[in-house]
């Protein structure tokens, strides 16, 4: 049995808020703020799990976590317009349950383990774009609940070869996200369908009826529903539903060391990099193939000649809606390789 408790307090204050318009070297045309303030925030938080080893070799457990994130003030929410404080994002609570099993056979050879888990979070913090201006901020996003299985699985059939794999399969979306950031492409970029999360948004189903109205907006190529939406449903951002690795590594023994020959697949199925789910916000599948080989002394020193991405797969490492220069992001890295020189004492 394992019991801790941790209690947390935070205390946070801003005092040089504001925003300022002016000619660089030359006058001030407008200014607002500063805007002092200062907040505590305070949580007991602590993990309790059990474990039982039902034979020398296999151990089965169970847990219950709580984590904390503490609230933070936004200063990037703040410019020329702002009038007031803008208040702080409220913390980040997560409470995580998991169990599974640890186990081991053919005299310690094949290793195999697997756990399920579920996270419970409230006041999920979001990091999103602002709309209209340069710059980000950082916002609640309600509730959101993530749940799936993980399992790995180690084989040693012969000395000196290893084998192993896992898998990952997670379903997380988001149970309550009012007025969350919903962005619409605009002319000549193809519109996507209103989605009907929508629905709620008069700015899209107008009181009087006559609805859907697409938001459009000569001044942008991608523009915010003023309001918002209700994304309770969506899938969360960056949740990969399902991904999965196979490595090998044999070893050819030397006088002085040996020499490691690995290689490696990922496969990660398609995520939103984004909470509303838009379609040119959506990674799809990829597959990585990486190789190396590793020489490495009996004296502490190595060298590895490495190579990633083989296949020269073409995916991004983020993808962000932007309210000035529409949805933008970033190619992740092409085919790489390199020599790698290392010690240890």
């Amino acid at each position: 049995l394992t019991l801790g408790l941790r209690y947390t307090s935070d205390k946070r204050s801003i005092g040089e808020n504001g925003g300022e318009l002016g000619v660089r070297g030359g006058p001030q045309l407008g200014a607002s703020g500063p805007f002092p303030d200062s907040t505590r925030f305070s949580k007991l938080t602590g993990r309790f799990s059990v474990d039982y080893k039902v034979a020398p070799d296999a151990m089965i457990y169970a847990a219950f976590n709580r984590g904390f994130k503490s609230g933070v003030y936004s200063t990037s929410s703040y410019n020329v317009q702002a009038r007031a404080v803008v208040p702080a994002v409220k913390p980040e609570t997560i409470d995580a349950f998991s169990a599974g099993f640890k186990s081991e056979f053919l005299d310690h050879r094949l290793r195999f383990n697997a756990e399920a888990f579920l996270y419970k979070i409230k006041n999920i913090q979001v990091q999103n774009n602002l709309a209209g201006q340069p710059g980000t901020e950082i916002r609640n996003g309600g509730k959101a609940e993530g749940k799936g299985i993980e399992a790995e699985l180690t084989f040693q059939p012969v000395e000196n070869f290893t084998l192993s794999g896992s898998v990952s399969i997670v379903d997380g979306e988001y149970k309550e996200f009012l007025n969350g950031p919903t962005y619409f492409p605009q002319a000549p970029n193809p519109p996507r369908p209103i989605p009907d999360f929508c629905a709620g948004n008069p700015a899209i189903y107008p009181p009087g009826g006559g609805g859907p109205v697409y938001p459009t907006s000569g001044a942008a190529s991608l523009i915010a529903v003023p309001g918002g939406c209700n994304l309770a449903g969506n899938d969360m951002l960056q949740v990969i539903p399902f991904s999965s690795n196979l490595n090998a590594v044999y070893t050819i023994p030397l006088g002085n060391g040996g020499i490691d020959l690995a290689a490696s697949w990922l496969h990660n199925g398609s995520y939103y990099f984004e909470p509303d789910n838009a379609f040119h916000t959506k990674q799809k599948a990829v597959d990585l193939v990486n190789a190396s080989v590793t020489w490495k002394s009996d004296a502490g020193f190595s060298l590895r000649f490495w190579a990633q991405n083989l296949t020269k797969a073409k995916y991004y490492s983020y993808i962000a809606h932007s309210g000035t220069s529409g949805t933008k992001g970033a190619p992740a890295a092409p085919r790489t390789y390199g020599v790698t020189i290392g010690g240890h004492f």
